[in-house]
């Protein structure tokens, strides 16, 4: 889907959740829709720390952020649905900031919203 790549995510043997997945390497980030409709977003690593505010520049001018946490290795942080239909909004580039730190991951004319529902498709 575009620059996107639809992913099933296991704990154990267990699906948990698909998420769309794209970048390569150690800059992935990746959509994240559990099977009761949690919305997620995870990108890099940024220092160690559990009170962190992740930051999507938005495509109107609302603002799009949230709690996060890091690992070290992943930065993650639950989205609510109003800002993740925000977030669907998003065109050409998807600039995500946290803790100081600037990802931005090129999407051209991919729409995000069917790239959701591409990913919802995934957890039936």
């Amino acid at each position: 889907m575009g620059p996107f790549t639809i992913l099933r995510v296991y704990d154990g043997n267990d699906s948990t959740r698909c998420v769309a997945s794209i970048g390569s390497g150690q800059s992935v980030m990746r959509i994240s829709i559990s099977y009761d409709k949690k919305y997620a977003i995870s990108v890099p690593g940024v220092r160690k720390n559990a009170k962190l505010i992740m930051y999507i520049e938005p495509p109107d001018g609302d603002d799009i952020s949230f709690a996060a946490t890091s690992d070290g290795n992943r930065s993650w942080g639950d989205i609510d649905a109003k800002q993740f239909r925000n977030f669907l909004r998003i065109k050409n580039e998807i600039s995500v900031q946290i803790d100081g730190v600037k990802f931005n991951y090129l999407i051209g004319n991919t729409s995000l919203a069917e790239v959701a529902r591409k990913t919802e498709q995934c957890n039936k």
